[in-house]
């Protein structure tokens, strides 16, 4: 996505929590926005190493993070103003020295302010 986007969105909803639903949340802040999602068939993408899928119900904590981040997809509109304009991390950037143009930012520490 190109920064206009990513402004236009208000960014990523920090809510979320745990493995998954957050993509599905991005897909509708799109909608939302009235930016079409157009999914690039060929191209170069990174992805983050992940050795799994949805936790199992026995991963108890990983599970119950899952299910609380679909509930909270589901209320997705009502939490729309939540995002970048609204949160403060701390953040690491990290360049790729065998890729060009490539950066990593790891940030975590993040606090939500409820007043935009």
């Amino acid at each position: 996505m190109k920064r206009h986007h990513f402004e236009a969105i208000n960014g990523f909803n920090p809510m979320y929590v745990g493995w998954g639903n957050e993509d599905e949340d991005v897909r509708e802040r799109f909608k939302w926005a009235g930016i079409p999602v157009i999914r690039n068939e060929t191209g170069t993408f990174y992805v983050l190493y992940h050795k799994d899928n949805c936790p199992p119900p026995s991963e108890h904590k990983r599970y119950a993070d899952f299910m609380k981040g679909r509930n909270l997809l589901h209320e997705a509109y009502n939490y729309r103003h939540i995002g970048y304009k609204n949160l403060q991390a701390t953040s690491q950037t990290f360049e790729m020295e065998d890729q060009e143009n490539v950066r990593w930012i790891k940030s975590t520490n993040y606090m939500v302010r409820m007043e935009v």
